[in-house]
């Protein structure tokens, strides 16, 4: 079996003399989008409606082994190469990696951020096939159709955000897949979104992705799978630890950086945001039941938070009491925890064709409109939740 590692695409011979400058994405993203993001695919991806999703966040500063063995497994001496390239670039993004580079190297903590769904489909589809969990999120980060962009949680063009989040656009991915795959259920894949540099003396298109060289003999990678795939995710501390043969996916970000961010911040703070986002944007689904969130951190060997996001946080309370309120709906609303509802019939368009979805045609749709008065202001007042 050929070693795994990493494999960057060479810039074409037609573009070998365009020269310029790499191209350069302006992020202003924040953690709740970060969670948004991720929690919506995860639940998007549960195996039926009677099913839960359970996802946990674990933030990590690596330190002495741990981060040394990280680095190893993740083919260090070809990926820093590439990142060295990118660091001598002129601009804003150049300088992002030249910064980011000195710290994983001079640093004595490496942050990470792992992200793990138990009870999800996995990402199935083969290398190629793009209309995929796997195609979608590996191979086509960046492209993505218009029609994809209407879906609330596809693995298309926001999955970008993952990437946004890596100091150096750098992502691995480990999947227990749902149904499974010719070569197993058990697969690992990587891709780092660089843009044009050089390296090892050559000039490179910019992307790159972490896996086996291809057996039919393309330059480029393919999946690893098998007890190969879970060897190699727990040496990178994201071992297989999916109960059972319960299916799902884990998500390293390498290189863990909030962007516009100048100085990393505590763990601690990180985490709470992080916990605090999945109930603020997440509680219907906390409340029914169809999804768990938890949220973990670690300072080297050492855990220094461990939540479960829950409905107690205090700006979403007025909602989650309309959910079921007590008491009888009132013909005027005037003092606290007064509600009213109203039927109404709301016009829904007919659904865009996508992939093998089967297309809605729309039409009519019942709807409850329920208002309540709230003692507690907040930054929802005067807000509908949908």
């Amino acid at each position: 079996m050929a070693e795994q590692g990493w494999i960057f695409d060479s810039l074409p011979e037609s573009l070998a003399k365009r020269g310029g400058s790499p191209e350069e994405h302006v992020f202003s993203l924040s953690i709740d989008t970060l969670v948004r993001e991720v929690l919506q695919n995860s639940h998007d991806q549960r195996l039926g409606e009677d099913k839960p999703v359970r996802v946990e966040f674990r933030l990590h500063d690596l330190k002495g082994e741990a981060k040394s063995r990280l680095l190893a497994a993740l083919d260090w001496t070809v990926l820093e190469e590439h990142l060295a390239g990118m660091s001598a670039v002129r601009g804003p993004l150049g300088n992002t990696f030249k910064r980011e580079l000195r710290e994983i190297r001079t640093r004595e903590f490496l942050r990470v951020l792992y992200v793990t769904d138990h009870g999800a489909k996995g990402l199935l589809g083969d290398e190629d096939v793009d209309a995929s969990n796997f195609g979608a999120l590996c191979r086509h980060v960046l492209n993505t159709s218009e029609d994809d962009q209407e879906r609330g949680g596809s693995y298309g063009l926001g999955k970008a955000v993952l990437w946004a989040f890596s100091g150096v656009s750098t992502v691995i991915c480990t999947s227990r897949l749902s149904e499974p795959n010719r070569h197993g259920t058990s697969r690992l894949f990587g891709r780092a979104n660089l843009a044009y540099h050089k390296a090892h003396g050559q000039e490179w298109e910019g992307l790159g992705f972490f896996g086996h060289p291809d057996p039919e003999g393309r330059r480029r990678s393919v999946s690893v799978w098998g007890d190969e795939a879970e060897s190699s995710a727990e040496a990178m501390g994201m071992p297989f630890q999916w109960d059972g043969n319960e299916s799902g996916t884990g998500i390293l970000l390498f290189d863990f950086n909030e962007p516009g961010e100048e100085e990393d911040r505590p763990l601690i703070e990180i985490a709470t945001d992080i916990q605090q986002a999945a109930s603020r944007w997440f509680w219907p689904c906390l409340k029914i039941g169809s999804l768990a969130v938890r949220t973990t951190a670690f300072d080297g060997p050492d855990q220094v938070f461990d939540e479960e996001s829950t409905l107690d946080l205090e700006e979403i309370a007025p909602f989650v009491q309309l959910v079921g309120p007590g008491g009888e709906q009132k013909e005027r609303l005037s003092a606290e925890g007064d509600w009213a509802q109203r039927e109404l019939s709301v016009r829904v368009p007919s659904q865009k064709a996508s992939g093998t979805d089967v297309v809605d045609d729309g039409g009519d749709s019942p709807a409850v409109l329920r208002v309540g008065v709230s003692g507690a202001e907040s930054q929802w007042s005067e807000r509908i939740a949908l």
